[in-house]
């Protein structure tokens, strides 16, 4: 008699996702499965987003990885990912750039219940945010307990523990800006409840306290967190798929009471069929993001995108896709020189996207897209646009 709940059904799917076998191969006590990426090769007319001097070169980006599992019968098992990237450019050799990612993450199924301990660790080269034009190493380390139930009742809960440190460097030659801001230690505890409405519809609501440790003292940044949501999850097989949150946080700095806000945030993640050849998806995200301009601990960013995926045949398709955003600044800036500013700034944000999918394979894909981003700020020194013309290529073996 198995002790807890059968990892694969004969008809259903895994009662977790990582415990999955689905294209791995056997190897010894390991399902494995190799993975080769060919991604963003093409040219950036605007490499280093800049609006004085802006400086295009053609760019690739190649990297291997390897997805592993270790079953441990009824009981759970081990999830590990690993990848190594390497982004070169052609005319900005001094922008080339090696990234690290790795994740494990082991689960242990109880009767009723799932735990599992996370940890996520990269070491990446990208733009921290939207204010910060450079890209900077970033260091993340992401440790994560979490406890799930796994009843079958219309009643459902989770809880988890997060820690997670981030890092910020640069290996830029002519980079200045004082990152280092925004290195910072962030823990938080998360409880969630659901409610099965529906077969397929769920009622969230979701709880989290988080506290924010910045690494530089002098500054008084350290801010404590409390977020609530509530929303829904549909099921992938309904549909509608996804989920939308939406709520509230709440962001307390007791050395900035200036800085102390309540401010609507919220999620989502959705998408459904368009009659038999065609699919929407869309998403949305507000929420605070830290911020090293001038005074401001943060701005409130709020984003969203609409796209629309026709399938031509069973493994071609062609997608457009279109997103607005807006970062608002609460504290007023000012700036001088011989066009000067003063106020709360605001950057607008628009995106163009237009895609052209290939699917080999079930294991292999190949894309060829455009996109233009532009940020149109009321202080004209932060404007910027970039264009992007390429493709990229993944196999996994």
């Amino acid at each position: 008699m198995a002790l807890g709940p059968s990892l694969l059904g004969d008809d259903e799917p895994p009662v977790d996702r990582d415990l999955s076998t689905k294209e791995l191969k056997r190897a010894g006590p390991f399902l494995l499965q190799p993975v080769f990426v060919l991604k963003d090769v093409g040219y950036d007319d605007n490499v280093r987003f800049d609006t004085a001097n802006p400086e295009g070169s053609t760019t690739a980006t190649a990297g291997m990885g390897l997805n592993s599992l270790l079953l441990t019968g009824d009981r759970g098992g081990l999830r590990m990912y690993q990848e190594v990237d390497y982004t070169a450019f052609g005319s900005e050799n001094e922008l080339n750039y090696w990234n690290f990612l790795s994740r494990a993450r082991g689960i242990f199924l109880m009767r009723k219940a799932l735990l599992s301990l996370e940890n996520d660790y990269s070491y990446t080269r990208q733009r921290p945010n939207t204010e910060i034009d450079q890209r900077v190493r970033l260091r993340d380390n992401v440790i994560v307990t979490s406890a799930k139930s796994l009843s079958k009742g219309r009643l459902g809960g989770s809880a988890y523990l997060k820690y997670e440190t981030l890092d910020y460097g640069s290996d830029e030659l002519d980079f200045n800006i004082p990152q280092n801001r925004l290195n910072r230690t962030e823990k938080s505890v998360g409880v969630a409840a659901e409610l099965r409405v529906l077969p397929k519809t769920k009622l969230i609501a979701e709880g989290i306290i988080g506290d924010i440790d910045f690494d530089d003292d002098s500054e008084g940044r350290d801010s404590d967190v409390d977020t609530l949501l509530f929303g829904m999850e549909f099921d992938p097989s309904a549909t509608l798929q996804g989920r939308f949150l939406i709520g509230s946080t709440e962001l307390v700095a007791p050395a900035r009471p200036q800085n102390n806000i309540r401010e609507p945030v919220g999620e989502a993640e959705l998408s459904t069929r368009l009659g038999s050849r065609s699919r929407g998806r869309g998403t949305f995200e507000r929420n605070l993001v830290f911020s090293i301009f001038q005074e401001n601990l943060y701005y409130i960013g709020t984003y969203w995108t609409a796209a629309y995926e026709y399938f031509f045949s069973r493994r071609i398709s062609g997608e457009l896709m279109y997103g607005e955003g807006t970062s608002e600044y609460p504290l007023e800036a000012t700036r001088g020189g011989p066009d000067p500013f003063q106020g709360l700034r605001t950057d607008d944000f628009t995106r163009y996207q237009v895609a052209l999918r290939y699917r080999v394979s079930d294991l292999a894909a190949f894309e060829v897209k455009w996109f233009h981003l532009e940020r149109d700020s009321n202080d004209d020194f932060w404007d910027r646009s970039r264009n992007f013309y390429g493709f990229e290529y993944v196999y996994e073996f």
